[in-house]
């Protein structure tokens, strides 16, 4: 569970396949207002994103998420103040578009993985 400390009563989890699953250390040094966390997943598995708001997470202003993958936004969610639910969990299952006034989400998907010798 990702839980950045300039952001207490945030967290954030990986479900793959429908299961949130166990999240791995980074061992490199973090970026400035960046948390990096490792999953071990099969390829061509789908996976979606949980987050939550808690106490002591402020409430008094609205909140914008915007999830990157591979350094690409592909969802992007304004909450305003009255929809930061306590304890409920938010869940981002893909990236989000828009044609011809329909919505659409394509769930996200893990790559084909491919080891090879070094």
């Amino acid at each position: 569970m990702a839980i950045h400390p300039h952001h207490p009563g945030l967290t954030v989890e990986f479900a793959i396949d429908g299961s949130v699953v166990k999240e791995y250390d980074n061992d490199q040094p973090a970026t400035p207002n960046t948390i990096t966390k490792y999953v071990e997943a099969a390829s061509n598995a789908t996976f979606a994103i949980k987050y939550r708001f808690t106490s002591p997470f402020p409430i008094e202003y609205g909140v914008k998420i915007e999830v990157r993958l591979d350094g690409q936004k592909v969802s992007s969610t304004v909450l305003n103040k009255d929809r930061i639910w306590r304890s409920c969990d938010q869940w981002c299952n893909g990236a989000r578009s828009t044609n011809l006034r329909k919505n659409f989400e394509q769930k996200f998907r893990f790559s084909q993985f491919t080891a090879g010798k070094h």
